[in-house]
């Protein structure tokens, strides 16, 4: 029987160190560094949800990137792409979200990924991130308001977002 993973996970930042390649001295924000110290303090496996990578484990090597999505309804999925500062239009972005969705999809299936517990200081900031990992976790074909995603998510019960680390369900 294979194991299934509970895996802890947090979203990108902008801030980045240019040299850096793995998670840990790739991202420099103080969300992050906070966020792999906890989990690795807790001996918890973790993983940074990448607007441009997908899951990155602690072990990926990856370089710099300036890949960020917004919220616009006008967009499939409502997610806006904007890539080195340039905005992508409708279908380069749709073609983006696309491959995103499958990268996160497959390495939930080839690491055997059961539960995600996600930080999220601010839910509602971070609408794209949680419903890229809603589509891929839960197979869900809706485009959701950002309510109606916090309250589908739950219902799913398979991406739990907590907003501190006091608040971390205990497993």
């Amino acid at each position: 029987m294979v194991k299934k993973m509970i895996l802890y996970m947090t979203y990108c930042s902008g801030k980045k160190n240019p040299s850096g390649e793995t998670p840990d001295t790739l991202y420099t924000s103080k969300r992050i560094q906070d966020f792999i110290n906890y989990c690795k303090e807790k001996k918890l496996p973790y993983a940074i949800l990448s607007a441009k990578y997908g899951i990155l484990f602690p072990d990926d090597k990856v370089q710099d990137y300036d890949v960020t999505m917004k919220s616009d309804n006008r967009f499939w999925r409502g997610i806006r792409v904007v890539i080195d500062n340039k905005k992508l239009n409708r279908e380069e972005s749709k073609r983006h979200v696309e491959n995103l969705i499958r990268k996160v999809k497959n390495r939930i299936e080839s690491e055997n990924i059961e539960k995600i517990y996600f930080y999220a200081p601010i839910p509602r900031r971070v609408k794209t991130y949680l419903a890229i990992l809603h589509i891929a976790m839960d197979n869900c074909n809706e485009t959701h308001k950002v309510r109606e995603l916090l309250e589908h998510i739950k219902e799913k019960g398979n991406i739990i977002v907590f907003t501190s680390f006091s608040k971390l369900p205990k497993i």
